[in-house]
């Protein structure tokens, strides 16, 4: 639960209903959107599910109805050892679901790590928020949306919404380096042109994103494919510490046929 407790953390934009499966005693919890309304483009209805036991997790799943015929249904970042229980209820409910073959690991910063001392924003440029109107400069670099326009779409969305940074040419006002919050909380889409590599922009990015989601009261995290051990080691360099069990975003898609009215 220590790694599902952390992912607990939403920005203030973001209106959420928490359900758990007892009181106080808790071992699942649910977190679906208010109301059911979507929070951001393309997403139908994305929820968190965590539990510490399969038996848990399906009896929250049921008691919740979650899968009461809404056309699509996101889990995000769902820890590996409740796929199969997700997987079976939702099929069993009538919906053709997908498992992401890309899985993560969850890396953190402990609130006794302090933030490494904030380096100097190289000579000749700038660093500020993000703005919207890059969301088509960042759609094309991010691996994971559905098409070009929903992910442009997806991105301003997200940039508007939540904590972003970006660097730029003082002079040209280009945008050479970036990084994000996505809905849940987590930083991501860290992107360093390949030009200004090597001048400590990604670590100038991950320190100022951390510290500025600090100030918010909440605890930065981030997801990062097993692969990538260039981001491993930068984060963990930082004092990011990494949550063992893997993670992975499942798809829940209402099959035509069936009436589950």
């Amino acid at each position: 639960m220590h790694g599902s407790l952390l992912e607990i953390q939403r920005w203030q934009t973001d209106e959420s209903e928490i359900w758990v499966n007892s009181w106080p005693k808790v071992s699942a919890v649910l977190i679906c959107p208010s109301g059911g309304e979507k929070r951001l483009p393309v997403i139908d209805y994305e929820v968190k599910l965590f539990a510490l036991t399969k038996e848990a997790c399906r009896g929250l799943l049921n008691s919740q109805n979650l899968f009461d015929g809404r056309h699509r249904i996101d889990f995000t970042a769902a820890r590996e050892t409740i796929w199969p229980v997700i997987e079976g209820e939702a099929q069993s409910c009538g919906y053709d679901v997908k498992t992401e073959e890309t899985t993560a690991q969850l890396m953190y910063l402990p609130d006794a790590v302090d933030i490494p001392d904030m380096q100097d924003i190289p000579e000749g440029m700038t660093l500020g928020d993000l703005h919207p109107r890059y969301s088509s400069r960042l759609a094309p670099l991010w691996a994971y949306g559905p098409s070009p326009a929903e992910t442009d779409l997806y991105m301003s969305g997200v940039i508007s919404s939540f904590p972003s940074l970006a660097v730029h040419d003082q002079s040209t006002d280009e945008l050479l380096a970036w990084m994000i919050c996505y809905e849940d909380g987590a930083m991501g889409h860290l992107y360093v042109c390949p030009s200004v590599r090597r001048r400590g922009l990604a670590r100038l990015l991950v320190t100022r994103l951390a510290a500025k989601i600090r100030e918010r009261g909440q605890t930065p995290f981030i997801y990062i494919e097993p692969s990538n051990k260039v981001s491993y080691n930068l984060h963990s360099s930082l004092g990011f510490v990494l949550v063992e069990e893997k993670v992975s975003w499942i798809s829940c898609l209402r099959q035509s046929r069936v009436d589950l009215s």
